[in-house]
């Protein structure tokens, strides 16, 4: 123990060296905006009719970083507040209004392949994080809310907005309260940026104007703020199910609370938490040598993710149904941390806590613990230490960092450590070039993390190049070129690689792609080829595309072919296929040929921004399940569900659920 404690203590020591090495260029000076306070609030129309519009901050004059020039199409905005409120206005200009596009219809949906306006602020202008809120021309709202996983209106905030097209363009208004955002007691400004995503071009563009890429440190002033103490109060939210199947009626309650506090922490309980009923990730069937890594989908989980450690350490679906759960995380100065505990069923406890220190936004150092014990396993406690930095060189980033991971388990064996080194540069138009070195020891053991190898020690390295043009035939085209080796601690080789891949984006909206991998994995030696073409890039629900890989894998000749294809018929209605086939067929005649197929089919109906009518069909090996949900989900948070059959069975069951949340 002692000995794997001098560890810890030199490679500490070795990132505070680096990190004494670091330089943080500084940063210009922000541009002010004053905070005029309206009179008479606006109308939320998206008609620019209202006198606080005249006397409003106004600006113009956007810029696009990645090409660094002027904006394509004329862009103002204009921000005035009141008590209770912050108020924005775009006008999006455009001299070819018949090209805008606006498909997305549902409030939280994405808008990556919508015009839109948007309104990024920093309440607390620490430049670690923002929101945002956009809006399509459409009217569509869509927001990031920090460290938020929840999609429950209610917990997240709401705010209102409207647009309305124009003979040249169209204008977004918004109003989002401050009582949406989380601030500091005595807070007097804020630091805001506006935004245009102009679809067609693939371009964003900014005010105010920053240089390369979008920076948190180069946002605008706004103030001075004469703003209100924030007023936090619980958000309790308890919620039934009554369900019916094949043994009768059966009913569950269960109840969650939100709290934030007034230095901006916030704090989640959940007491049996309706963890069943999400429709959870449908894993490929491509061959893989290692279990996969699937992300999560349970909101306690979710909300704050990013302020707990790594998931060599912390990998949240090796938690299983949970009865009860208590979360506490948030940022104070120029830290972070979080923490949180649960109780699973037949005694099972986890708990994990993560800090993280900022000594400016491009340096951090984080130390984090996770803890397991009360079921058949032997406890287990994993400690994790990491460092990261960001140097910006123009269009390119330099990234490098490391971590050091070490696990202590009751009883014999299950300590060792995990080492990682990374270092990457890249930016468009720039040969880029990455490489990372990593031990994990055999003695290595983390119950609740995601270690699909123990034992390996090597290296990978590679050379990169990306280029955007979106004014060409062809608007960006990339390729990539790797190889390293991992050994074993007693020398023997794990794997050994290569590969070579690239693709291009035409400017009809299709993509061609292509890769050759050679992998040496004793006794097996892999070698594959896979292509790949993808249409309807320029649509949100329209895409579709084909993927096939093909040669020796696994100990035997491989094939697996992917085809998936979306359509939307009306904005309000979305159809998805997507097809997979595996054949393996071995050289050895005493291994069976594996042949394996997955058929998925989905369906939604928007009945209004938030309701919807879903259904999911899977087929894989000649086994059907069939799942039907209607959501409605609106701001009050008032909502309820009815769910027919269970997502994440083999087959069809024959359940129905009918939940309700309402929030106290």
């Amino acid at each position: 123990m002692r000995k794997a404690r001098s560890r810890g203590l030199r490679g500490a020591g070795w990132w505070v060296l680096l990190a004494g090495c670091v330089a943080v260029s500084a940063a210009r000076a922000a541009p002010q905006l004053p905070a005029v306070y309206a009179t008479v609030p606006p109308r939320i129309d998206g008609v620019l009719d209202d006198p606080c519009w005249t006397t409003a901050a106004h600006v113009e004059d956007f810029y696009f970083p990645n090409e660094r020039r002027a904006e394509t199409e004329r862009t103002e905005a204009w921000v005035c507040v009141d008590a209770r409120n912050l108020y924005a206005a775009l006008w999006c200009h455009d001299s070819r209004p018949d090209t805008i596009l606006m498909q997305q219809t549902m409030r939280g949906g994405s808008l990556d392949r919508d015009d839109y306006a948007v309104v990024h602020i920093d309440p607390t202008r620490r430049q670690l994080e923002h929101y945002s809120f956009r809006v399509s021309p459409r009217g569509t709202q869509s927001d990031t809310i920090p460290n938020s996983g929840s999609a429950n209106i209610a917990w997240r905030g709401d705010w209102t907005a409207a647009a309305q097209r124009v003979e040249d363009g169209y204008i977004v208004e918004m109003a989002i309260p401050f009582s949406t955002l989380r601030y500091p007691r005595g807070q007097t400004a804020f630091a805001i940026a506006f935004g245009r995503n102009l679809e067609r071009m693939e371009e964003g563009d900014y005010w105010p104007r920053m240089e390369d890429r979008f920076e948190d440190r180069e946002m605008a002033i706004l103030g001075p703020l004469q703003l209100a103490d924030p007023v936090n109060r619980p958000a309790v939210m308890p919620y039934g199910i009554l369900g019916l199947d094949g043994r009768g009626p059966h009913f569950q309650s269960g109840l969650d609370v939100r709290h934030t506090f007034s230095n901006d922490v916030k704090l989640l309980f959940t007491a049996t938490p309706d963890f069943k009923n999400i429709e959870d990730v449908v894993e490929t069937i491509a061959y893989s040598d290692t279990t996969r890594f699937l992300g999560e989908t349970r909101p306690f989980f979710s909300e704050g993710a990013s302020l707990f450690p790594g998931s060599t350490s912390l990998y949240t679906r090796q938690i299983p149904s949970v009865t009860t759960g208590l979360k506490c995380f948030g940022e104070v100065g120029g830290s972070e941390f979080g923490t949180f505990a649960t109780l699973s069923h037949h005694g099972r406890f986890d708990s994990a806590a993560d800090y993280v220190y900022h000594p400016t936004p491009y340096l951090s150092f984080g130390q984090g613990a996770v803890y397991h014990a009360g079921d058949a396993q032997p406890a287990n406690l994993v400690t994790h230490s990491r460092f990261s930095s960001t140097h910006l060189l123009g269009r390119a980033s330099l990234n490098w960092g490391g971590t050091l991971v070490h696990s202590f388990t009751a009883g014999p064996g299950g300590e060792g450590n995990v080492y990682n080194a990374n270092i990457n540069y890249y930016g468009d138009g720039v040969l880029g070039w990455w490489g990372n070195y990593s031990v994990t020891e055999p003695t290595f053991r983390a119950v609740d993390g995601y270690v699909p190898e123990p034992d390996t020690r090597g290296w990978g390295a590679g050379v990169s190049f990306s280029k955007r043009s979106q004014e060409h035939f062809i608007q960006s085209h990339y390729w990539d070129v790797g190889m390293g080796q991992f050994d074993k601690a007693n020398g023997n080789l794990l794997q050994a690689w290569y590969s070579a891949d690239g693709g291009v984006r035409l400017a009809s909206g299709t993509s061609f792609s292509g890769s050759v991998f050679s992998l040496q994995r004793p006794p097996n030696r892999d070698r594959t080829i896979s292509a790949g073409f993808r249409w309807g890039l320029d649509t949100l629900y329209d895409e579709g595309g084909v993927n096939v890989t093909w040669g020796h894998r696994g100990g035997g000749r491989y094939f697996f072919a992917r085809v998936n294809q979306g359509w939307a018929p009306i904005p309000q209605v979305r159809l998805g296929w997507n097809s997979e086939y595996t054949l393996r067929r071995f050289h050895d005649p005493a291994r069976a040929n594996v042949y394996l197929t997955q058929n998925i089919f989905t369906a939604t109906g928007e009945l209004d921004p938030y309701t919807t009518l879903s259904a999911r069909l899977v087929e894989r090996h000649g086994h059907l399940n069939l799942f039907v949900a209607y959501r409605h989900a609106p701001p009050s948070g008032r909502g309820y569900y009815i769910f027919v059959g269970d997502p994440n069975t083999r087959e069809t069951q024959g359940l129905v659920q009918v939940k309700l949340i309402w929030p106290l």
